[in-house]
């Protein structure tokens, strides 16, 4: 038995020895911990740009220290209820506030309640660094113990209301009230403190001049924390809840780099958790892919004025903003926020979600259609359609309808129509699934089979980011990229903390990509885009909203991608904008100068993709003409001629017309000559010809009829008569390129007219008077009856007609003449 007594004496004296020794430990770890200097300690984050050179810091600001009594009550009580509930009742780790947190988490079963208390907050912000450990929470509690051994609740209080960061750089509740209110903090009232005392745990989320709503929203949840907790009234949490959020705008800085500066912080805490007040005191390196001239000069053209004139029957200001990055790795190289941006204010670039317009028609439905095995010059119904139960009912932007067009120049000229009708044809479904691949934030609304209003835009809120990102996958032949403005950040001795690995995925086939780009520098070339045209290889698409309030270009070369947003901060009828007339030209302004200097670069065609050529042209062949001769063996030989078309895809198919009707294929041929033999006599032979596209088989219009007369060669009897045989000639040539044929002033034999200088007798003209010259030139040399409208052409015209062909005719002449005589 006395054993057992010693044996848990022993026990007891270790667990006391152990229980001491950790205090001990604690209390000497915690004091060596507690530097006070550090309580003002931060050091600088810099900014490098694409070339590793630094171009701006980002360092803790605007810090005014006040002493605890020139504090409101209401604003400490708002921090208490909201922050630390027991903050007079711990001392320093609230273990009841521990349990209950715990508790709501498994309830949950996430974290949604926090457990620091303002002690431990103080301690973590001040003497520890930002290392994401589980030791840190460790060193946290440690020192938040010392802090209560040194420090009255009173003193801790002061400090960490001076020390808190509340965003836009105001550190400490004094620089806060007058940045926010443009007061002391002395004059807070009690709508106002508690709209501060609710900003510590997401400064960027409640920034009331970003997020006013989620402000109002964090600091009704504080009024009624203060209110369960006794701090305040009923009545006075209701008038303090119907009070505006009245901020006063922070004063204009007009620097080159704000809106980059801004999306990095914000990059920073939503991919990697860095917050913004430990960018702005930890010390790191931040390295983006930031082009510093083509920044510049966004900056300055969103300076001009003159390219923000517009119609307006209202005072609302047009506003606009611009993202500019690399396609192929999708690094953020430039962005303006909007027009006189603010630090810290909204930015334009990056957190508006608007209706694109038909800029989305790509995306959406040409893209996909690609994808699913249309092609560019397949042909697309332009009519007044319905479609659906809803019975939704497009309409052009100009009213009119084509009845038909490719899909070419409905891209080119941004018909609404036969946009919604192919996406009805691919589906809905499809459509979303690719405008989701594409980046763009879809909801899931839009993907109901009859929503088919997202061929132009309706329903979706996108950002200029999300667009150029988009579109850089179209230049990128297909492969999409996350747009990203930070390449790494590195702790202040360069140790690697994060590095970007931005996500990638082939959105569509190299072909398919290369002729939506195809068909988007039609866009630039002739059609709504035509304004942001710079001198480059450019694709590009137009984009306007129904009420007018957004206008956008998104344009691209074979690297550089481009989206300019225009429009309204509030929705503004009766103004006349649109994405050719408003966006368009900022773009072009923009792109021109932004790549000045930089290599020259043309669209590649994809190995083993053909050419995106036109159609074959089936328009009328023109130039006509035809001969008729009798061979030797008695067999009418028939020549037609025209004139051929430059495109030598296009194949000529020649139809004989008969008199019963019937319209007979006689051959076809790929130049503009065709010959033809038949045994067949008649008095006259009627033709047609037409262009064919040899890959589809269709065919245009016809050229013609045009008809040949026999008369000439037939026997009284109706029989052909045999050609005349050929005579020698011993006279020399007269003229260059023409012979002297013997015969010509021969009289004709009664009855018989004469051919005329140079004339077969198939090619006859109306009689003249006895020796009298004609007094106009012959109507028809080849005997000929020509389709009215189509002037006569003499045989060989366009063809080059050889002296050979002449001298043949010539002694054919010769020969009637001397057997006729």
């Amino acid at each position: 038995m006395r054993g057992w007594v010693l044996i848990g004496l022993a026990l007891m004296v270790t667990c006391f020895l152990v229980v001491a020794g950790g205090v001990v430990a604690v209390y000497a770890l915690g004091n060596a911990w507690l530097d006070e200097r550090q309580l003002d300690a931060a050091e600088a984050s810099v900014v490098y740009d694409i070339d590793g050179k630094e171009v701006a810091r980002l360092y803790v600001q605007n810090r005014e220290k006040v002493s605890l009594d020139r504090i409101p009550d209401h604003l400490k009580n708002a921090v208490i209820a909201t922050e630390d509930r027991r903050f007079y009742e711990h001392y320093g780790v609230d273990l009841w506030g521990v349990m209950r947190a715990l508790y709501k988490d498994i309830l949950a079963m996430e974290k949604v309640e926090g457990a620091s208390t303002i002690t431990q907050q103080l301690a973590r912000n001040a003497f520890l660094s930002y290392e994401k450990t589980w030791l840190r929470k460790t060193k946290e509690a440690i020192l938040a113990f010392a802090i209560e051994r040194r420090y009255s609740k009173e003193e801790i209080l002061e400090m960490y209301l001076n020390y808190i960061y509340f965003g836009n750089g105001a550190y400490g509740v004094q620089a806060a009230s007058e940045l926010y209110f443009g007061k002391d903090v002395s004059e807070l009232t009690l709508d106002e403190a508690a709209l501060l005392a609710g900003m510590p745990k997401a400064p960027n989320r409640y920034n009331p001049f970003k997020n006013p709503e989620a402000a109002k929203e964090r600091r009704n949840l504080v009024l009624r924390l203060m209110e369960e907790q006794g701090y305040i009234t009923p009545a006075e949490r209701k008038q303090a809840e119907q009070q505006p959020i009245h901020v006063v705008r922070p004063k204009k800085e007009r620097e080159p780099y704000n809106a980059y500066l801004d999306y990095i912080i914000e990059e920073a805490e939503k991919r990697y958790g860095i917050t913004e007040e430990e960018l702005l005191r930890g010390g790191y390196h931040i390295y983006t892919n930031l082009v510093p001239s083509m920044q510049r000069v966004v900056y300055e053209k969103f300076s001009d004025d003159s390219l923000f004139r517009y119609k307006k029957r209202e005072k609302e200001p047009l506003q606009a903003s611009m993202v500019i990055l690399n396609a192929k790795t999708g690094g953020i190289a430039a962005i303006a926020g909007g027009r006189d941006y603010v630090r810290k204010g909204l930015n334009r670039a990056v957190d508006i979600k608007r209706d694109p317009g038909s800029a989305i028609k790509p995306l959406v439905v040409y893209a996909p259609a690609l994808e699913e095995g249309w092609s560019p010059y397949d042909l697309l119904p332009d009519k007044p359609m319905t479609f659906g139960r809803q019975k939704y009912q497009p309409k052009n932007y100009d009213r009119r309808y084509r009845g038909q067009v490719t899909m070419i120049e409905a891209v080119r000229m941004s018909i609404n129509v036969p946009a919604v009708w192919l996406l009805n044809q691919i589906g809905v479904e499809t459509g979303y699934r690719y405008g989701r691949a594409f980046g763009l934030p879809l909801p899931e609304n839009v993907a109901n089979p009859e929503h088919y209003s997202l061929a132009l835009g309706s329903g979706v809120g996108v950002s200029p980011l999300h667009m150029a990102q988009a579109y850089a996958a179209l230049a990128n032949g297909g492969v999409w990229t996350e747009a990203h403005a930070i390449r790494k950040i590195t702790s202040h001795d360069e140790q690697l903390i994060v590095e970007a690995k931005p996500d990638t995925r082939r959105v569509l086939s190299p072909k398919s990509a290369y002729y939506m780009t195809e068909m988007l520098q039609e866009v630039v070339r002739s059609g709504t885009g035509k304004s942001a045209y710079f001198g480059r290889p450019l694709a590009g698409k137009t984009g306007t909203t129904q009420n007018s309030r957004d206008a956008w270009f998104v344009g691209y070369t074979p690297t550089w991608v481009g989206a300019v947003w225009t429009g309204f901060d509030k929705n503004v009828e009766g103004v006349e904008i649109n994405g050719g007339k408003t966006a368009a030209p900022i773009f072009r302004a923009v792109m021109r100068e932004a790549l000045r200097g930089t290599k020259w670069e043309d669209f590649k065609r994809p190995e083993g993709t053909k050419p995106l050529n036109p159609p074959v042209a089936l328009k009328p062949v023109s130039g006509l003409t035809g001969e008729i001769k009798v061979t030797p063996n008695l067999t009418v030989h028939i020549t037609l001629r025209w004139t051929p078309f430059d495109d030598k895809r296009v194949r000529y198919r020649v139809y004989e017309l008969t008199s019963d009707g019937r319209r007979i294929a006689r051959g076809e041929t790929g130049g503009g000559v065709w010959s033809y033999e038949t045994p067949t006599i008649q008095s006259e032979y009627r033709f047609e010809v037409v262009a064919v596209n040899p890959e589809t088989n269709k065919e245009g219009p016809p050229a013609g009829p045009i008809t040949l007369s026999l008369a000439p060669f037939l026997a009284p009897d109706g029989s052909l008569k045999p050609p005349a045989p050929e005579m020698p000639s011993d006279q020399p040539l007269q003229e260059e390129d023409q012979p002297a044929e013997p015969g010509d002033n021969l009289q004709p034999s009664p009855g018989q007219p004469s051919p005329g200088p140079g004339r077969s007798p198939g090619q006859t003209q109306p009689q003249q008077p006895p020796n009298q010259p004609p007094s106009t030139p012959p109507e028809n040399k080849s005997g000929l009856l020509p389709k009215p409208g189509n002037p006569p052409q003499p045989p060989g015209t366009g063809t080059g007609g050889s002296r050979e062909s002449r001298s043949e005719r010539s002694r054919d002449s010769r020969v009637l003449q001397d057997t006729h005589g």
